[in-house]
């Protein structure tokens, strides 16, 4: 587990192969995502990433680090370990291990900073408003908070609707991350 704690499980893996999602949920490692209920966003699993793909602590000044107990997080707009890709020598460590980690963000926490707020609201519509002219770097994952595989204005309409209603009504009647049917 990415959380400090030093848990793992070890899955063998040979050259060649491809990793079997199916050994790991078997194994109780998350593969889906945890989604949201009223007045909760919820969490959308990231990806997974190598020590390589995780931005060090410097990359993200901007954050209050405190919040994450030291530990790194991928660069914002970065994609996790890709698990249909052949294995490779050059992925694992000198001792032949592989080391993934699971990393989890809040529906709609796109800019990476552990909230829900108007900063999300402004990133989404800038990283809209801007396709295909500038860069604007989003946790696309926490971003489609429709789940439907596509982030659009009708995420950027939802994640708007559930920040202008947060803390006004008892019941947050907006969801985000809501399992598909």
């Amino acid at each position: 587990m990415y959380d400090g704690s030093g848990d793992y499980e070890v899955v063998k893996v040979s050259l060649g192969d491809t990793l079997d999602l199916a050994v790991l949920e078997a194994l109780g490692i998350p593969m889906g995502h945890i989604y949201g209920e009223l007045g909760a966003p919820g969490w959308a699993l990231w990806g997974w990433f190598n020590n390589e793909t995780l931005a060090t602590g410097m990359a993200r000044a901007d954050l209050d680090l405190g919040r994450r107990n030291g530990l790194r997080r991928p660069a914002l707009g970065q994609e996790g370990f890709d698990f249909d890709a052949e294995l490779t020598a050059g992925m694992f460590d000198a001792e032949g291990n592989l080391h993934l980690f699971a990393i989890w963000s809040l529906w709609g926490d796109v800019n990476d900073d552990d909230s829900v707020c108007q900063r999300d609201q402004n990133a989404l519509t800038a990283f809209i408003a801007l396709q295909g002219i500038a860069t604007v770097l989003i946790n696309q994952v926490a971003a489609n908070v429709l789940v439907d595989d596509v982030v659009c204005q009708l995420d950027q309409n939802l994640l708007t609707q559930y920040i202008a209603l947060t803390g006004i009504f008892p019941v947050n009647p907006i969801v985000l991350g809501e399992r598909p049917s």
